[in-house]
């Protein structure tokens, strides 16, 4: 009975064959661009295990993402977390932010974008103010930095920032704003290891190929009893902010966390737990033991509850495209082209 009910509500964005959203003509090219390179064999996929440990039952959610990229999302039985099954691999991941990123997902403005960056630079900024850490702050690194706006509330206050990204045109763009960013991953030569007191991971935790190897690799250069900053997606925060369908993305290994996975996980990898919220942002303190129990793989097993959370929230978002689609059909059906554009659909 529970698999009928599965296969009449999931997969959810299957008849969305152009996808949710439109990346514009030029990120349309990409796109398929991006498709024969998949297809080929240039960028390789590998079967992407949850984070949890557990070899639970996986359920298909979508086979696509927002754009109409193909790409199977699924929801563990186990934890309730929502990830991409088949990611690419290492290679083919930085090959992406190379060589495809900044093509489908193009910036028309810059000026603006860094402005957005300022302006959640400045809710981080609060936010480690209210957990009394800042003091304790003096060197701040951004891995994958954008344009580098994030970290400008820092410099404002006297902090030394740094960062580096793959997007070469938003690392340049950055500069010019007084910031020291490079280009690429995290360069040893260039940020030592342990040379930092804060490092920010702002939407780049669940982009990692490896998300437990590339973290411990990144925190790398972390002093021991200082901090870290994530931000990531989050179930419960997507249903507060927005639709969460509308977040599923071709480079998210991991599409979704939750506070309560977020939480158990970082506390068994060794870290301090010195803030967790809804809305997928975590303060951490790293300590001396990080790593030390967990450093390869993390076994945890979760009450069933955060699994149906996580596909409550889902269904119930679900149930709005669902509706959304009806409206298109029926709209479609009466030739009625014009309302139909209208009202935002494509």
């Amino acid at each position: 009975m529970t698999a009928i009910f599965y296969s009449w509500f999931f997969p959810l964005l299957d008849d969305y064959e152009s996808g949710l959203e439109s990346p514009g003509a030029k990120g349309k090219k990409a796109i398929e661009v991006l498709k024969r390179k998949t297809l080929d064999g240039r960028l390789k996929t590998v079967f992407n295990p949850c984070l949890c440990g557990c070899q639970a039952n996986d359920v298909t959610i979508a086979t696509k993402d927002r754009f109409g990229i193909p790409l199977i999302t699924v929801i563990c039985t186990n934890c309730g977390l929502i990830r991409t099954k088949y990611f690419w691999d290492q290679k083919s991941t930085v090959l992406f932010y190379k060589q495809d990123f900044e093509k489908i997902y193009v910036v028309k403005n810059y000026e603006k974008f860094f402005e957005t960056e300022v302006s959640t630079g400045r809710r981080y900024f609060d936010i480690l103010g209210k957990c009394s850490v800042l003091p304790e702050v003096n060197s701040v690194f951004d891995l994958g930095c954008g344009a580098g706006g994030v970290l400008y509330p820092f410099l404002l206050n006297n902090k030394i920032c740094s960062g580096c990204d793959y997007a070469q045109k938003r690392v340049v763009s950055g500069k010019k704003y007084g910031l020291d960013l490079y280009e690429g991953g995290i360069d040893l030569r260039k940020t030592a290891l342990e040379s930092q007191d804060l490092l920010i991971l702002s939407g780049v935790f669940e982009h990692f190929a490896d998300p437990l190897r590339d973290f411990k690799s990144a925190t790398r250069v972390v002093k021991t009893g200082k901090y870290i900053f994530l931000y990531v997606p989050s179930i419960t925060g997507s249903l507060i902010n927005e639709n969460p369908w509308n977040c599923i993305q071709n480079f998210h290994s991991f599409q979704f966390f939750h506070k309560w996975f977020l939480g158990l996980y970082f506390k068994e990898l060794g870290f301090n737990i010195v803030y967790n919220d809804l809305g997928g942002i975590v303060v951490l303190r790293k300590t001396k033991n990080a790593f030390k129990k967990s450093s390869d793989k993390v076994e945890l097993k979760f009450p069933k509850r955060y699994f149906y959370l996580s596909l409550a929230l889902l269904m119930i978002q679900g149930a709005r495209l669902q509706v959304r689609q009806i409206i298109v059909n029926i709209l479609i059906s009466l030739g009625i082209k014009k309302l139909f554009v209208d009202l935002g659909f494509s």
